[in-house]
């Protein structure tokens, strides 16, 4: 049994110096929300802190757009925002500043609108995304609205009372490890924070103090900081036409496209949905493909899957070379010229727009981002205490969660291509065994080893967050085991796995998302590694789509965002099926 079940107890296990009473835990979105109440039935004091004035993390529809971001991106570890900290020391805090006229922009940066679009449904179906002890409401349908998924979300926040624990409108600006009492290994964390609240006028007031736990949960989400490459002229080009170059976390509606030509550059998750959602009503619509794709096999099979979804009334283009100087005298984008990497020159866009992805960014902290190299060379410069390079992923955690050197710092919601509601709760109730002495981990050697052993076999970077069904499964499997022969040890109380309902719902899923791509069933089997074209034991295929192995007929399927709150298209749910 790979992971922590196969660990050897002879050598050794992480020791408490002593008991974790408080956590802090950062956000609240889907994945910090079921780690706060969880923790606080386990008997610990939580606080939670949230940038935004309500619970549902990227769930909730914002029609403001959010600052353009910089092109190409600024470095990962200022990727989300640029921390603010006033210049009196941490023993003047707390400290207080009114701002007078603060604009929309100064708001913006410090809680930016989330990337949420009118159309937006999620995937992922509900019965897969439902948290424990709080079903959806009778009747919900197994795909629905962004305010649906947000007003459950927000729901069980009042349900569970986690909002008389939580700060809103409060911005973790730092996280630093304080030295641990002598004769001790463990250390408390300081946390450094920033309220913004609205007060007479325009006027804002900012209220910066700190919070010392034992133990921290970062649940902040990893699309904050809007990835853009670096390719020549880029900056020029975005800095003449903000209005006209976006990225694809400033897409709001369909309709706001009508008539034009539209350049995407990007096809994955995002690329896809946006593509899909807008070819119906623009004029001309060009696809910018990466030129070949790398990773593990399951990764690349999945990637040239998503090509399969991509509208047929779009045209794909090859990956850009440049954008052409401007002359200076250009009178609106469709004069600018890109040359591509075949060579050829293509202009008359309307718009442009990055579907780029994110980057992954912890800017509260700083001391564990090292901003260096590219994707291909910086994880192999990483020391053991690095969590952040390039961007691509974050490193040196067992499991996804627990941060080696020091696993009283962990981090919920990094996996992707899962059903994202339960799976983080299955995250969120092995730090609370832990953090209870409920269920033991690795020491440090066993901890490395296991990590070491995932790096080679996942091949790091942001796969090593990739999940996918098969993946999650067993993700879930071994937790539970893991989590239960523990209890066994300890006197805990046993936590149920998936239920079989989850399995037959996200199983079907995958017929349905074939026919709603508009692929044959027939040519597709669902294997570990990913769809797989095949035209073998079609009898099968025929009866996995659309129905559950009972004969429940499986609802049409939207396209949208699954539910990690990112510009999540179809195919990441074809993906998340895989």
């Amino acid at each position: 049994m790979p992971g922590l079940l196969r660990h050897d107890a002879s050598q050794g296990y992480y020791v408490f110096d002593r008991p974790v009473e408080s956590v802090a835990v950062v956000g609240a979105g889907p994945s910090g929300l079921p780690a706060a109440r969880h923790l606080r039935d386990a008997g610990f004091k939580v606080r939670v802190f949230e940038r935004q004035p309500h619970a549902g993390g990227t769930w909730t529809f914002e029609p403001d757009l959010p600052l353009q971001p910089k092109y190409p991106s600024v470095p990962p570890s200022i990727g989300d925002f640029v921390p603010s900290i006033p210049a009196q020391s941490v023993e003047d805090l707390p400290v207080e500043k009114v701002q007078e006229d603060a604009d929309k922009s100064e708001r913006k940066e410090f809680s930016p609108p989330n990337p949420v679009y009118k159309s937006l449904t999620n995937n992922v179906p509900t019965p897969c995304m439902e948290f424990k002890d709080f079903p959806w409401p009778e009747g919900t349908t197994w795909h629905v609205s962004h305010t649906e998924i947000s007003k459950y979300i927000q729901s069980y926040a009042a349900h569970f009372g986690i909002n008389e624990f939580t700060s809103y409108r409060t911005r973790v600006e730092k996280i630093e490890q304080l030295d641990p009492p002598a004769g001790q290994t463990q250390p408390k964390w300081r946390l450094t924070l920033r309220r913004v609240e609205d007060v007479e006028g325009d006027s804002a007031k900012s209220t910066w103090w700190t919070e010392d736990f034992d133990a921290v949960v970062v649940a902040s989400g990893h699309y904050g900081a809007p990835y853009i490459p670096k390719i020549e002229g880029v900056s020029g080009w975005a800095e003449r036409w903000k209005e006209e170059i976006i990225h694809s976390r400033a897409y709001r509606s369909a309709e706001d496209y009508a008539g034009l030509n539209v350049l995407i550059v990007g096809t994955g998750t995002s690329g896809v949905d946006i593509a899909r959602d807008i070819s119906p009503h623009v004029d001309k619509l060009w696809q910018i493909r990466k030129n070949e794709f790398r990773g593990p096999d399951h990764y690349q099979r999945q990637r040239t899957f998503q090509l399969k979804m991509l509208p047929a009334n779009g045209e794909h283009l090859p990956e850009i070379k440049r954008f052409l100087p401007l002359t200076g005298n250009e009178t609106s984008l469709r004069e600018g010229k890109i040359e591509l990497t075949d060579g050829r020159i293509v202009e008359g866009f309307d718009r442009i727009l990055f579907a780029t992805g994110y980057q992954y960014s912890v800017p509260f902290l700083p001391d564990y981002h090292h901003d260096i190299g590219t994707p291909q060379t910086s994880r192999h410069q990483a020391s053991d205490r690095v969590l952040i390079t390039d961007g691509t992923g974050v490193q040196n955690l067992l499991r996804d969660v627990f941060y080696i050197p020091e696993p009283t710092l962990t981090f919920l919601g990094l996996s992707i291509n899962t059903a994202t509601f339960s799976f983080f709760e299955y995250q969120s109730l092995a730090l609370t065994r832990v953090f209870s002495q409920k269920a033991r981990i690795p020491d440090l050697e066993g901890r490395r080893a296991e990590y070491v052993r995932l790096l080679a076999e996942k091949g790091g970077s942001k796969y090593m967050h990739l999940m996918g069904h098969e993946n999650e499964v067993n993700y879930v499997k071994e937790t539970v085991e893991w989590l239960n022969s523990e209890a066994e040890v300890f006197g805990a109380p046993p936590i149920e796995g998936h239920s079989e309902q989850w399995m037959e719902v996200k199983k079907a899923l995958f017929g349905a998302l074939l026919k709603k791509a508009g692929l044959d069933p027939d040519k597709y089997k669902l294997t570990p590694d990913g769809p797989t074209d095949t035209s073998e034991d079609t009898k099968e295929s025929k009866e996995a789509v659309g129905t559950t192995e009972k004969g429940e007929r499986v609802p049409e399927v939207e396209v949208g965002l699954d539910a990690t709150g990112d510009n999540v298209v179809l195919a990441a749910a074809v993906a998340a099926a895989a």
